[in-house]
């Protein structure tokens, strides 16, 4: 809908947790283990053939989870005014 959005996945090990625009949307328990043979990370794809669809201006990967507060913070700081 030619709207800018903010979404950050965390995953500190045991839970992952979804924000979009700087609010929790969705979080579960996960394993660490894939149940697909060579498993690899797809950006905008998932193994259940879900596609993303638009422009990514922006991609970051950290090695730790971010807090809520980081999230937010990242939010306010690359947000299109």
């Amino acid at each position: 809908q030619n709207k800018w959005h903010h979404i950050v996945l965390t995953f500190d090990g045991v839970i992952e947790k979804i924000y979009v625009d700087g609010v929790l949307d969705n979080s579960q328990n996960m394993m660490l283990s894939s149940a697909i043979d060579k498993a690899k990370i797809i950006i905008g794809s998932s193994d259940m053939r879900e596609n993303f669809t638009g422009y990514m201006t922006l991609m970051q990967m950290y090695d730790y989870a971010l807090t809520k507060e980081e999230v937010v913070k990242h939010l306010n700081e690359t947000k299109i005014k």
